[in-house]
């Protein structure tokens, strides 16, 4: 399944961006940089994941 943005979601993309930075930065902290790199790499395994 893939989710897309209406044009609508895509024009508030960047003003949600410091948020989403926000929380990428504290998952980092949280997780250390490996974990942060194994978890994103997982996410992205399971959005492109045919079953």
């Amino acid at each position: 399944m893939v989710l897309e943005l209406t044009a609508a979601g895509s024009a508030a993309l960047p003003a949600a961006q410091p948020e989403i930075d926000r929380f990428n930065g504290e998952l980092r902290a949280l997780l250390g940089d490996r974990g942060f790199a194994r978890t994103a790499s997982a996410l992205g395994r399971l959005a492109h994941w045919a079953p």
